[in-house]
């Protein structure tokens, strides 16, 4: 589904914005891709992504995927062509065919977003590559082979959770030429939760209910978000994550130490407990 199209004018003006002037870019055609990816149980579920290549191509191009980071706004993400397009688009005009996943859960996939699930970030991510082939196929781009993955932050776990995932399979139809995966929380079980246990005020405390939010709907950890949070952010917390708050919003609604927004025997359990069915769940989705 074609977007836009973006001028070889308007490319100069946004890679100057970057400071990248010193790249000859062409002309971009951007599409919004809808692809079918199993959810995290294993059905199939809808979701969107940004394609986006340059117009006039006279040779076979390489393909680059753009896994972006933390959002949880649904439409914050590259399909609607903000800010998390830039460096898709960018790449395009570089003589890349880009793509860049939305992601379950956000964008024009329904549900919730499955955030730091490795298996469905993983798919979301090779099923995107699968839908650009298809479409640049039928607009007469032709690719030489050569894959790229690269994402920051989230966007790091998920190049990881994709390459680990095509690298895990013999018969992929997939070769990575190099792979970027750039400050993620690939040590969920250690690391992460070390740190969520430490009492440090993070910059983000957002982050740690968005993994627990995902974990309660994906593994039933218990019946709701709610469930686990102390007042009152049992009662103020869990909607913000509906898809519809910025990450500015829900960090107001909670305590600079996140570990404080647990209830006393949540929090007790899950440190005490080294088999804890919170720690089993961030173990199943290490990506070192």
């Amino acid at each position: 589904r074609l977007t836009r199209s973006f001028s070889r004018s308007e490319m100069e003006a946004l890679l100057k914005s970057y400071f990248l002037g010193s790249i000859s870019p062409v002309a971009v055609e951007a599409r919004k891709l809808l692809y079918w990816t199993p959810d995290p149980w294993g059905g199939w579920t809808r979701a969107s992504a940004l394609l986006a290549f340059p117009v006039g191509a006279s040779r076979p191009l390489p393909l680059v995927s753009y896994q972006h980071g933390t959002v949880t706004r649904r439409d914050d993400v590259p399909s609607r062509l903000n800010r998390e397009a830039d460096a898709a688009l960018i790449m395009a005009c570089s003589g890349y065919v880009a793509v860049a996943p939305d992601y379950l859960g956000l964008g024009d996939s329904p549900g919730f977003h499955p955030y730091h699930h490795a298996r469905s970030q993983a798919s979301a991510v090779v099923d995107a590559l699968r839908a650009a082939r298809q479409a640049v196929r039928a607009a007469g781009v032709s690719l030489n082979g050569q894959l790229f993955l690269m994402g920051y932050s989230q966007g790091g776990y998920a190049t990881l959770a994709a390459q680990r995932e095509i690298e895990a399979d013999p018969a992929s139809e997939f070769r990575i030429t190099a792979s970027a995966p750039s400050a993620g929380a690939y040590d969920l079980s250690g690391t992460v939760a070390d740190d969520f246990l430490s009492g440090r005020v993070p910059p983000n405390p957002y982050l740690y209910p968005y993994v627990l939010s995902a974990y309660v709907q994906v593994y039933g950890l218990a019946p709701d978000l709610g469930s686990l949070l102390r007042a009152p952010y049992d009662s103020t917390v869990p909607a913000l994550y509906d898809g519809s708050h910025d990450s500015g919003v829900i960090n107001a609604a909670l305590p600079a130490r996140p570990s404080e927004a647990l209830r006393p025997e949540v929090l007790e359990a899950f440190r005490s407990d080294p088999e804890h069915p919170l720690r089993r769940a961030l173990r199943e989705n290490d990506l070192y």
